[in-house]
């Protein structure tokens, strides 16, 4: 059986802002869940859960790496200590939007809704005319001899 194919990211950057989203959401729980409060019980609780959880997002992606490749190599488990979360100046790029692609895919989607109606159909149609041609042919096929 073939290997799957790796998923291929462009520069080490790419692995590194996919981490810091991973940490930022994480964070953004742990916030909810455990606000910051004064006093050294509640922020020594709140460490350790942030520890783990980020220990957690780790082995995640440690896991991941046999499956990644950085400009066709493997990443370096060092660029989870290099990651940092705050990504506050880094701004997202988004492709502009196309009305050409927007109206295709609307066509697309509505190829793809009227087969599923079709598979549907034939779906309660086609085991009854099979169940009905098989009587058929035993009753043709067995009266005659």
């Amino acid at each position: 059986m073939a290997e799957p194919r790796k998923i291929e990211l462009q520069s080490p950057e790419d692995l590194q802002h996919l981490i810091a989203i991973a940490r930022r959401a994480a964070n953004e729980k742990i916030d909810q869940a455990l606000p910051p409060m004064e006093g050294d019980a509640e922020d020594a609780m709140r460490k350790v859960v942030e520890k783990e959880v980020h220990n957690y997002i780790n082995s995640v992606y440690m896991a991941t790496f046999p499956s990644i490749t950085l400009n066709g190599l493997s990443p370096d488990p060092e660029i989870l200590q290099k990651t940092d979360i705050n990504t506050q100046g880094i701004e997202e790029e988004y492709e502009p939007f196309n009305a050409k692609l927007f109206a295709r895919a609307k066509d697309l989607a509505r190829q793809e809704e009227d087969l599923i109606e079709e598979i549907a159909a034939l779906r309660r149609t086609v085991p009854r005319n099979v169940v009905e041609a098989t009587k058929k042919g035993y009753r043709e096929g067995g009266g005659g001899g």
